[in-house]
């Protein structure tokens, strides 16, 4: 072969390699792991690691395969050499090293591992992770047609999540790994804490929670005409995973309209210029309809649970109302109909918009919904 093809050859390899390379991203990360024996100690520890990558570019049901493999080798990896481990995850963990095991009093192996981990970069998976846990029912409700109506709602629920586009939704893949941790949940009042850990053994940024307070069948009148309706109260919580801050709370009817407000409670719109009585907005899309009335709200202080003392949210303030008049693909323009003055005094402060609330008709389950999906 002459020596200009074996150069030729030689340099499209070593550019493909640079290529690969330059898409991963090195993360090393130590983590904990207890277990009965210091190989499963270690195992445990590796499978932290890998839940502290949540909301990087990396695909969350390879993740949650990943963690299966590890469980399952055989090989004592707390004496072997890396080399299986990265055959194992197929190279998201490139390496790893233990740094200490010991046992505790509760003869309970614990192992403090570093591990290198590969992130790959791929923008569809850079999307926020986002779980829904098995929803409640309140036990004076509980019954054959209330469960089957919360899982029907739970499934509009996902369903129009996903096809937001916004997120990346984690459905059974969570479920092996946070078995027991899901059915304590659901026998259980949750607490913030016990949440963020299963979110973080799932890989996930936000998880929702949920619980099936009313459910009453009623007909009511309209002129000469009876309709059947049903009467729904839904108590719906969003819990940031690494913050344990509950981004979103409140009482929900309908699903397509809980998938906007979660939308809004996790990608909040922001007004970011102004010219006289207009306003853009740093969203478009669309989940967004022209000619709908948003309110402006200035952020306050952050809000505590005085019980719990959780963190609840900001304080937000309402100072104004727009109307949408113009959407794009990345930013949309809005006309103030309210509040011009103060809008322009807070811009620099940073505003949000959030949809205006309908008292008269939040527990309608037959409320009409704009949403295209």
């Amino acid at each position: 072969m002459p020596i200009k093809i074996i150069i030729f050859f030689i340099t499209l390899i070593f550019q493909t390699s640079v290529s690969y390379a330059g898409s991963v991203e090195e993360q090393v990360i130590t983590t904990t792991g207890f277990g009965s024996s210091q190989n499963e100690a270690v195992q445990e520890a590796l499978v932290e690691a890998l839940g502290q990558i949540k909301g990087k570019k990396i695909d969350a049901d390879k993740i949650s395969k990943t963690k299966r493999k590890i469980r399952n080798n055989t090989e004592d990896i707390s004496k072997s050499s890396y080399s299986k481990i990265k055959q194992v995850t197929q190279g998201i963990i490139l390496n790893y090293k233990i740094i200490k095991i010991q046992k505790n009093k509760h003869n309970l192996y614990k192992a403090k591992v570093s591990s290198t981990i590969a992130i790959y970069n791929n923008k569809q998976l850079s999307r926020k992770r986002l779980a829904v846990l098995p929803f409640k029912i309140n036990n004076d409700i509980f019954n054959e047609e209330s469960i089957s109506f919360i899982n029907s709602w739970q499934k509009k629920l996902e369903e129009g999540l996903t096809q937001t586009r916004r997120f990346a939704m984690i459905d059974k893949s969570y479920e092996y790994e946070s078995s027991k941790e899901l059915k304590g949940y659901q026998n259980k009042q949750y607490m913030i804490n016990e949440i963020a850990r299963i979110g973080n053994k799932a890989g996930v940024d936000y998880m929702i929670i949920g619980t099936l307070n009313n459910l009453v069948n009623k007909t009511i009148l309209l002129g000469d005409k009876k309709i059947k309706i049903q009467e729904i109260s839904i108590a719906l919580r969003i819990i940031d995973i690494a913050t344990g801050q509950i981004k979103y709370a409140k009482t929900v009817a309908q699903p397509k309209k809980a998938v906007r407000e979660i939308l809004f409670a996790i990608y909040p719109i922001a007004i970011v210029a102004k010219n006289k009585n207009l306003v853009t907005l740093n969203s478009g899309g669309n989940f967004l309809k022209r000619g709908t009335i948003y309110k402006v709200v200035r952020l306050g202080k952050m809000l505590t649970d005085p019980y719990t003392k959780e963190k609840i949210g900001r304080e937000e303030i309402d100072i104004g109302e727009i109307e949408l008049t113009e959407i794009k693909a990345k930013t949309s323009k809005a006309t103030i109909i309210k509040g011009n003055d103060e809008i322009e005094q807070s811009l620099n402060n940073g505003l949000l918009i959030r949809p205006l609330t309908n008292k008269q008709k939040k527990n309608l389950v037959d409320e009409l919904d704009n949403m295209d999906y």
